[in-house]
């Protein structure tokens, strides 16, 4: 696949200005990494680059074992944590959720695991903020940027963030399910790109109910 998002028409797709801040209007737009490796997430640091967009699908029979959980046993948390200790502050979570035991479970608490020590190793932090969300609402549907250095986001179950296309704020795509996305938000320094638009896909009333991940910088901490 070319270094460049799969297009489609969104839907409300506000001017950049509507969404950016007066200093950010004034940056280009900043390029897009694809690839299928978490090793690519460094390329976040070159001054041209907005977005990294890595395709990792897990197994199929993961996301059986996940969309066959009711929506109350999917975990909800926010916490500060070290990678190394990621899965032991999840697993009392998942235990309070009634997320069942087992090899699937592992998985998950492993996957989480592993995006936050990539995510801590590229933004050079000792602790990540860590928000993991059962979500059956529109949640943040407005078109916007985020006010954090950097952020990453993956859903594991239901559909993905949509995020629109640096270079063309018009058009934007939604993230695939497992797809991670590492971004440069308003506060990135020093500010050579101008922070990538996104929104949470509308799935109020649907019945759907998505697993959300968003690794942030700890509070305090700066980008760049």
């Amino acid at each position: 696949m070319p270094a460049s998002l799969l297009l489609v028409p969104p839907v409300e797709v506000p001017p950049p200005a509507t969404v950016i801040s007066d200093a950010a209007v004034g940056l280009p737009p900043g390029r897009v990494v694809e690839a299928h490796s978490l090793a690519a997430l460094d390329r976040i640091r070159d001054p041209d680059i907005a977005l990294c967009l890595i395709e990792r699908p897990l197994s199929a029979a993961f996301d059986r074992w996940l969309d066959g959980l009711p929506a109350e046993a999917l975990p909800t948390v926010r916490l500060t944590v070290a990678p190394v200790r990621v899965m032991q502050a999840l697993a009392p979570v998942f235990d309070r959720s009634g997320l069942p035991p087992g090899a699937f479970r592992r998985q998950l608490l492993a996957d989480i695991a592993l995006l936050v020590r990539r995510f801590a190793d590229v933004a050079g932090v000792a602790e990540v903020d860590l928000r993991l969300e059962a979500i059956d609402t529109d949640a943040c549907w407005k078109w916007h940027v985020d006010w954090v250095p950097l952020r990453l986001v993956a859903t594991y179950r239901g559909p993905g963030t949509l995020i629109a296309d640096p270079r063309r704020p018009d058009r934007a795509t939604p993230l695939r399910r497992h797809q991670v996305a590492l971004f440069k938000g308003e506060t990135w320094r020093p500010a050579t790109v101008a922070p990538v638009v996104h929104r949470s896909p509308p799935v109020a009333g649907s019945g759907v109910t998505r697993l959300f991940l968003c690794l942030n910088l700890p509070e305090g901490e700066g980008g760049g």
